[in-house]
């Protein structure tokens, strides 16, 4: 073998002959004349090629010939060349969590080893789980991190040399993590359980769910337990340590969001009341839901009927329906815009979400404005608002659903 662009001499030596014979050379089976190629010199027994191409390439045979027969020396003659990288694309878009091909074909004899680089660095000395080299020498990225975001180096090798090229990867799609709406305040009844909420409703790629109490970070431990990946904080028998500002976090490339839910402590009354005379004090004279009583209680020796209160009242979700209020299936015209009322009573006050097929409402949503009162409002309706819309309320007492079908 010849590097392309070389030059070799093949010799005819005739050990003996008489008369003396007559010298022919031929490739692949063609006589070669003199002076019939600029860059190939017959000099009697001596063929020379000088600046050697791919076409130099084949069988060559010196034929010795006189009258008393002939005979045939054969060689062959491969033109290497050093590695060709065809053209592709220099930068290459992939979604984030998906995968990309990073191509890189090369030519050249004898055919190239290609290799990869990530900022310069084999592929082989970096954690590589999410690369494969195919066997054409593309490179696969599969389950694409914003850690990939960076230039890789195809590197195609032989005998005769090499050439790399070099393709940028730009990581698209992030999402930033949006939460669902829950209730800023929170009671804990003292010995008793409470779990807060943290919905992850958008977000590419997934974020992490990271708790705080107070801004120092939630140590999981028998009375706090955090469940789902993050999604919920358990606070067990509560106590009067419990009582503060806990805050979650969502933290992905994309960006972080925080919601926070203050938990205040509810001290549980004795369920006998002491002998003796007893004093209630009320330090406000206005009407309060939250100081009704649950349980009414006799004191049998006292000149009054005591009224004691043992906890909090819970009361289940119930909505508030007018009869001048849209029937449960509504219409509303491409362009226009229309409100979905969901009024709704509880006790403590239930978070309240929507949903469009079973697909969460975000708040912050460009095509929907969620009001005060729960009110949802359609912006500029279009044939992607038509579906099934959900109220759901929730607090500890239960969950209750009010559907609208909008068309």
């Amino acid at each position: 073998m010849i590097g392309r662009g070389d030059s070799i001499t093949f010799d005819c030596i005739i050990l003996e002959g008489t008369p003396q014979p007559k010298v022919q050379w031929f490739r692949n089976g063609r006589e070669l004349l003199q002076n019939s190629n600029e860059y190939m010199t017959i000099s009697g027994n001596h063929l020379s090629i000088t600046g050697a191409q791919d076409t130099d390439a084949g069988s060559y045979s010196c034929v010795a010939e006189n009258i008393a027969g002939r005979d045939i020396g054969v060689v062959k003659v491969a033109v290497g060349s050093m590695p060709s990288i065809v053209p592709s694309p220099e930068t290459v878009r992939v979604n984030i969590e998906r995968q990309a091909t990073l191509q890189c074909r090369a030519i050249g004899h004898p055919p190239p080893t290609i290799s990869w680089q990530r900022d310069g660095v084999p592929l082989e000395n970096i954690d590589h789980s999410r690369y494969t080299v195919l066997p054409d020498g593309n490179l696969l990225i599969t389950n694409a991190q914003l850690e990939d975001q960076t230039r890789f180096t195809c590197i195609a090798k032989n005998d005769y040399g090499q050439q790399s090229k070099t393709t940028m990867v730009m990581i698209i799609g992030l999402v930033s993590p949006v939460l669902g709406h829950v209730p800023p305040e929170e009671q804990l009844i003292e010995g008793e359980d409470l779990r807060l909420s943290c919905v992850v409703v958008l977000g590419t790629p997934k974020p992490d769910i990271k708790w705080f109490k107070d801004g120092i970070p939630v140590e999981p431990s028998s009375s706090l337990i955090i469940e789902g990946g993050g999604s919920s904080l358990l606070l067990r028998n509560g106590n009067p340590a419990d009582e503060g500002r806990y805050t979650c976090a969502a933290i992905s490339p994309a960006g972080n969001a925080t919601l926070n839910v203050n938990v205040q402590l509810i001290s549980m009354l004795p369920s006998s009341l002491p002998p003796g005379p007893l004093r209630l004090t009320a330090p406000s004279t206005h009407n309060s839901k939250s100081h009704k009583a649950c349980k009414p209680c006799m004191c049998p020796t006292c000149a009054l009927s005591v009224v004691c209160m043992f906890g909090l009242c819970s009361e289940k979700p119930e909505f508030i329906v007018d009869e001048n209020e849209p029937l449960a299936e509504l219409s509303v015209r491409e362009g226009q815009s229309m409100e979905i009322p969901c009024r709704v009573r509880g006790t403590p006050t239930p978070a309240v979400t929507w949903s469009l097929d079973g697909r969460p409402i975000s708040v912050n949503s460009k095509d929907y404005t969620i009001t005060q009162d729960n009110t949802l409002i359609i912006l500029n309706a279009d044939k992607a608002s038509a579906g099934t819309y959900t109220c759901t309320a929730m607090n500890p007492a239960g969950e209750s659903e009010q559907v609208r079908v909008c068309r």
